[in-house]
């Protein structure tokens, strides 16, 4: 279940670090994506809402 979550991580430190504007608004996609796809796994198998929406709110403040 943290697959998406620790590569989701891993996108979003590499977009940091990225010079080229292309790539690191790629990275930052497919950070979104994963933390998406991280959510939805905790929506569909675990009873903790709060980290549910705590995910959901770092992937809002991701897309802003």
């Amino acid at each position: 279940m943290d697959y998406f979550w620790t590569e989701g991580k891993k996108q979003l430190c590499l977009a940091e670090k990225e010079k080229d504007p292309f790539q690191q608004a790629v990275k930052y996609f497919e950070a979104v994506v994963l933390f998406i796809l991280t959510s939805q796994q905790r929506e569909e198998y675990s009873k903790d809402t709060d980290s549910v929406y705590n995910i959901y709110s770092v992937t809002l403040k991701l897309t802003v």
